[in-house]
C-alpha cells in the first residue's frame, strides 16, 4: 500500500498529471471543462514539487503543441468597510423607509 502510494506520488510529480481546461482560450480544439493528461518530462519535470527549477526536457515546444501552465484563480479583495472594490456601501445613517 505504501509503495503504491509512493509510486503514484512520483508519477504525479515527475511523469504525468491530469488537468481540466479552466478557460475558453483554446475553444477551437479544447472546450472548457475538458480533461487532458500532461506529460511533464517532455518539456522538463520539476526537480522538487512547488519549485520552478526543472530537469532538462526531451524537446522544446513546437507550434501546435498544447502547453500547460499554472493557472491562478482571480482573487477578490474586500476593503476595510467590507464592501467589494468599486461598489457603493449602503448608508446606515438613515433608516430604511
Amino acid at each position: 500500500m505504501v509503495s503504491a502510494l509512493a509510486m503514484a506520488l512520483v508519477a504525479i510529480v515527475y511523469v504525468i498529471q491530469a488537468f481540466k481546461i479552466p478557460s475558453g482560450s483554446m475553444e477551437d480544439s479544447l472546450l472548457v471543462g475538458d480533461f487532458l493528461l500532461g506529460l511533464k518530462f517532455i518539456y522538463g519535470a520539476p526537480v522538487l514539487p512547488f519549485m520552478y527549477t526543472k530537469f532538462p526536457g526531451v524537446t522544446n515546444p513546437k507550434p501546435g503543441d498544447v502547453i500547460i501552465f499554472k493557472y491562478r484563480e482571480p482573487t477578490r479583495k474586500t476593503t476595510s468597510s467590507g464592501a467589494w472594490p468599486g461598489r457603493a456601501t449602503p448608508s446606515r445613517s438613515t433608516p430604511p423607509g
